[in-house]
């Protein structure tokens, strides 16, 4: 059985974390994070408001997660999906955070979703997304 729910109390961010480190081990979020200030990063968020964690579960075992935050761009809310990943190879697991997010994102009055990933052509073809610029970035 599928479940997806939504992290309640910091204390359930351990359940995750295995899968994070597992994804991004030799997979970083943005190549200018290390694995533990983006584990910083949502540590400190998880308690907001404009901050979600959703935990995808097959049989009481965790196979996914999808982080999203929102926030107010030229006074217009948007969702940003910073994370999603699964290792499940069932596909609806994606397409169920995925509409929770959305149901979300909705209730939170937003009018935009967006993802910044490599990933993000994905979430184009499959769930209506269309690219209107690109994202880029210099280290110093």
């Amino acid at each position: 059985m599928t479940m997806i729910s939504r992290l309640k109390e910091p204390e359930e961010l351990d359940q995750i974390l295995p899968l994070i480190i597992e994804f991004h081990a030799n997979n970083l979020f943005y190549s200018y994070y290390s694995l533990s200030s983006f584990i910083a990063f949502i540590t400190n968020n998880c308690i907001s408001p404009f901050f979600s964690i959703w935990i995808a579960k097959e049989n009481d075992a965790i196979v996914g997660y999808a982080i999203a935050t929102i926030d107010i761009k030229y006074q217009v809310k948007e969702c940003i999906i910073y994370d999603a990943y699964s290792k499940s190879t069932d596909t609806d697991i994606v397409k169920l955070c995925f509409e929770e997010i959305e149901d979300w994102a909705k209730d939170s009055g937003c009018k935009y979703i967006s993802c910044y990933s490599d990933r993000a052509e994905a979430l184009e073809k499959k769930y209506g997304f269309e690219k209107v610029s690109t994202f880029m970035i210099k280290k110093l």
